[in-house]
């Protein structure tokens, strides 16, 4: 959930919305490990308004770069 999609002047969903110059990336860290963090690359593929403690926030769906067994591997780890 996002409580905004402009960051830096930059509307997150639009921007990486098929775009060849502009990705998402999300850090994934380990809460038990800080050695234990990855980087995920992705783009936005939809999203929808809604409700997010008592709040307007948003979702957004994504399509990863990476294949499906590669991300799997990270995962699991």
């Amino acid at each position: 959930m996002l409580s905004q999609m402009l960051l830096e002047g930059k509307h997150l969903f639009f921007s990486t919305l098929n775009s060849d110059r502009y990705h998402l990336a999300l850090q994934i860290d380990n809460p038990e490990s800080s050695d234990e963090s990855f980087e995920v690359s992705a783009r936005s593929v939809w999203m929808d308004s809604c409700q997010y403690k008592e709040g307007p926030a948003f979702k957004v769906g994504l399509s990863f770069h990476d294949s499906q067994k590669k991300l799997f591997r990270l995962f699991k780890r």
